[in-house]
């Protein structure tokens, strides 16, 4: 078991500033991102997209498309 903190000691360590702030990113945010990818797994199938035959310049091809609209 692990120390338990005891008052009037030196305070902890932790090396975590140069580490990503995952804590800044809004949790719904999160979820919202679960749930389309959830829709597309449905859809069509887990990591369908890494499948397609020359994914990567037809999904950007796609995304320049919808940006455009």
């Amino acid at each position: 078991m692990g120390k338990q903190y005891e008052p009037g000691l030196l305070p902890g360590l932790k090396y975590d500033s140069e580490k990503p702030r995952w804590d800044l990113l809004p949790l719904d945010i999160i979820e919202q991102i679960v749930k389309v990818l959830t829709i597309e797994a449905q859809k069509y199938d887990d990591d369908n997209w890494r499948k397609v035959e020359n994914g990567k310049k037809r999904y950007y091809a796609a995304m320049m498309r919808h940006i455009k609209d």
